[in-house]
């Protein structure tokens, strides 16, 4: 048996991660553990993440209280201003008859979120990966296709994602109109609402805000920095929950985070 450490790799563009080992030995595990098929997931990625323990030893987010969110939106190193909003999502997100206690008590139940008013607002304005509380690698595919459509046909699998073909593959500024378009597909009418909104805001504030990394994708200027994220990263953030590296290095140094050894059998 030989354990597998967790060390943090830096690309040439500057984007951390994970080394490739540790992420392939993480992902049999989950997948041993059935992880990508479990049901009742929370629709918001982040939060699910944050409220689960299939991999991390203890929840990032152990409750939705008021102060537990106030640490979690520090962690994340939000500006007082986008912690007040954090907090108020949480509070609007479960039905709406419980959204005045919700900001009485200063919490919310997270298990009301995918059937929530929030989520009612975004009129199925989303991307699909967690639609109806499961894992979907067939919306993934086409969530990825939609921006990188030179790789239609290809499944955005452990095997394809996990080896050097993917090492800038990214979600960043430029993919977003087409992600958009690809998210409106699901629209449950064509008065989209407040949904196309909530869904770019969801897209800027989360994959390029707090869970991006600011890189050098332009080769004319090399000193010009976009926030992106890599389509791994956000493989495995829906399909097993997982931050991406430099968030989990937030939320340990914050001491939300305990992370567990990673075993693997060696031939």
């Amino acid at each position: 048996m030989t354990i597998i450490e967790r060390t943090i790799e830096v690309n040439d563009l500057g984007y951390k991660e994970v080394s490739m080992a540790y992420r392939i030995a993480r992902a049999a595990m989950l997948d041993a553990q059935h992880t990508p098929i479990k049901e009742g997931r929370i629709v918001c990625p982040a939060l699910e993440a944050s409220r689960s323990k299939s991999f991390y030893k203890e929840m990032i987010l152990p409750d939705t209280d008021a102060h537990n969110l106030e640490k979690w939106a520090a962690a994340f190193d939000l500006s007082p201003g986008l912690t007040v909003l954090t907090k108020v999502l949480g509070y609007i997100s479960g039905p709406f008859p419980q959204i005045l206690p919700n900001f009485v008590s200063g919490r919310f139940n997270d298990q009301q979120v995918n059937d929530g008013f929030l989520h009612q607002l975004k009129n199925g304005i989303h991307t699909g990966m967690l639609t109806d509380g499961r894992f979907s690698q067939d919306k993934l595919n086409s969530f990825v296709w939609s921006f990188h459509s030179h790789l239609e046909g290809i499944p955005m699998t452990n095997a394809w994602l996990y080896s050097e073909q993917a090492d800038t593959l990214y979600f960043d500024e430029s993919s977003l109109p087409l992600a958009l378009q690809h998210n409106k597909q699901h629209a449950k009418s064509s008065r989209v609402g407040l949904g196309a909104a909530l869904s770019n805001g969801e897209m800027r504030g989360l994959l390029l805000g707090v869970l991006g990394q600011p890189v050098s994708l332009d080769d004319s200027d090399p000193t010009k920095k976009t926030n992106a994220i890599l389509v791994r990263d956000i493989h495995d953030l829906y399909k097993y929950g997982l931050m991406p590296a430099h968030v989990e290095e937030k939320m340990l140094t914050a001491g939300l985070l305990h992370l567990p050894e990673v075993p693997i059998t060696t031939q």
